[in-house]
């Protein structure tokens, strides 16, 4: 279903903010973060020019 969706949705991760319900604990490159979702946006899919990889969530 991906493949032909022309919007995809964005929530950006940061390593500076504190704990919330509505931001979401995780792994980047090794990075511990939290992802905003508090601030998702839409986004063109040809927006994105690269695949930045997977994050994984700690346990």
């Amino acid at each position: 279903m991906n493949d032909h969706l022309r919007t995809v949705i964005v929530a950006p991760m940061t390593t500076g903010s504190h704990p919330a319900r509505f931001r979401i604990p995780v792994t980047f490159q090794g990075k511990p973060g939290l992802i905003a979702l508090d601030q998702i946006a839409p986004s063109t899919a040809s927006g994105s020019s690269s695949e930045w990889g997977p994050c994984e969530r700690p346990r």
